[in-house]
């Protein structure tokens, strides 16, 4: 769970860039959804906001209409989606929804880092190419450094430690500045 929520924090910087850049209106919800997350795990709330903050979430989803489609809207979806699962997670309580988490935060990071670089084809030496770039080598080894830690620590999660995922999240966020085209 903690996991999700690291990886849905580290998103909340390309939901705000892509906002910014589609000129849209940024919905309070994402951050509602992230303190949702993270007071659920510290035990902060008693209440269950989470169906209704994934609710939410969803419908700031984008249409599925290509005659509206942007490139910025993929970026959003993606960033959202990791929100989403972080929230299932919680209500799941179990695994898989943290896998998933982590695989829409890479895809999320590969797929800017593939559009940067304007790829044009999925060539083995193009998908090295992304694969390979410092922001996307970042983020998995992110992924893989909270994992290990979590393991590290069994299942015994203290308040501090919740802590200072939360606060190490925050900070990684706010220093990865995406190359959002």
């Amino acid at each position: 769970m903690v996991f999700a929520a690291c990886c849905a924090q580290r998103c909340a910087c390309v939901y705000e860039q892509a906002v910014q850049i589609d000129r849209s209106e940024m919905c309070p919800c994402v951050h509602q959804a992230l303190e949702y997350i993270w007071n659920q795990l510290s035990d902060l709330m008693d209440d269950d906001q989470g169906d209704e903050l994934a609710e939410k979430l969803e419908a700031l989803l984008s249409p599925d209409d290509p005659r509206v489609w942007r490139r910025t809207m993929a970026y959003i979806d993606d960033s959202i989606t990791v929100c989403i699962y972080a929230i299932e997670c919680l209500k799941a309580g179990g695994h898989q929804e943290a896998v998933w988490a982590g695989e829409v935060a890479r895809q999320c990071v590969w797929q800017i880092i593939d559009d940067y670089l304007e790829n044009e084809s999925f060539t083995a030496e193009s998908i090295l190419k992304v694969e390979s770039h410092s922001i996307v080598q970042r983020e998995l080894a992110r992924q893989e450094r909270d994992v290990a830690e979590l393991a590290a620590s069994g299942s015994i999660l203290t308040l501090e430690m919740i802590g200072r995922f939360r606060q190490r999240s925050k900070i990684e966020q706010a220093v990865e500045r995406l190359p959002l085209p």
